[in-house]
């Protein structure tokens, strides 16, 4: 939703929904796990579906170095159409709409004026 907002309300500020994917790093390396069938059969299929770190940071890379402005959703290292239809309804355009209220309204109580170019 804010990436939406934001390529509205600020364009010439270049946007962009970059989703990294499932990516195999040393993140949950915290994680207790307990040894279960279930355990094992999410492990196996986490290393068989996630993508290696190289190319998700390949990924995030390729959107900071386009030049093409902003995008609704970038994916795979090319700009692809949001597979979320609900933000398009009549229902997601008004939860935009509150959805950028209270955000206006949280950054505001940080930083109070910061927001009165966008409203």
């Amino acid at each position: 939703m804010l990436t939406r907002t934001l390529i509205k309300t600020i364009p010439e500020i270049t946007t962009i929904n970059v989703n990294p994917g499932l990516s195999a790093t040393n993140l949950g390396r915290e994680f207790k796990f307990n040894i279960s069938f279930k355990t094992i059969y999410l492990i196996s299929w986490f290393i068989l579906n996630a993508r290696n770190p190289k190319n998700a940071a390949r990924n995030l890379t390729s959107a900071a170095a386009y030049k093409g402005g902003s995008q609704d959703y970038w994916t795979e290292c090319v700009p692809f159409p949001s597979e979320n239809i609900y933000l398009y309804s009549g229902k997601g355009f008004k939860a935009i709409e509150i959805f950028n209220k209270e955000m206006i309204e949280e950054v505001e109580k940080i930083s109070p004026g910061s927001t009165a170019e966008l409203i």
